[in-house]
């Protein structure tokens, strides 16, 4: 009940949000975006619809305009939550700003401290940062949490093989 409150005091069960939710979902960003705009008109508080915007502006490669998003995500409460740190730092790996999504990384670390995605988002960096040995020792944490992921064993069996 306190998290059905709490939807409803955010105003995300609003229709323009759920809509905006699945647009993106579905890979109709554009769409998306539309809609998440106009709950955003009258509900520029609430951090879960920054993060949406991000992330729509994220999938659609508008690196610049999705970090700004996830920032303000960042000002309105989305700081404890380990996906907007996760999503932030790939718009500063797109401006290869390569410390900045470090700190990103760590902090949701921080925050899901067994997150696989945001582990193979720190393998990620480290290849960016062509620093195979990290890379390689963050893939393979990703595996002792999780041994049937195919990404990481498929990452770390290329930089095996090079």
């Amino acid at each position: 009940q306190g998290i059905v409150n709490k939807i409803k005091a955010s105003n995300m069960d609003d229709e323009a949000f759920r809509a905006a939710y699945d647009y993106i979902s579905r890979g109709e960003e554009e769409k998306g975006l539309e809609e998440i705009r106009l709950f955003l008109q009258h509900n520029p508080k609430v951090w879960n619809a920054w993060f949406l915007l991000g992330w729509g502006l994220r999938r659609l490669n508008r690196f610049d305009d999705a970090k700004g998003a996830f920032l303000e995500a960042l000002k309105n409460g989305g700081d404890e939550n380990a996906d907007t740190y996760n999503e932030l730092s790939l718009c500063y790996v797109q401006e290869k700003n390569f410390t900045e999504a470090k700190n990103c990384l760590i902090k949701a670390m921080s925050i899901e401290p067994e997150s696989t995605k945001v582990i193979s988002n720190l393998g990620y960096l480290s290849l960016a940062m062509e620093n195979k040995a990290e890379a390689r020792k963050y893939f393979a944490a990703v595996l002792e949490i999780e041994q049937n992921d195919k990404i990481a064993a498929s990452e770390l069996m290329k930089l095996e093989t090079e």
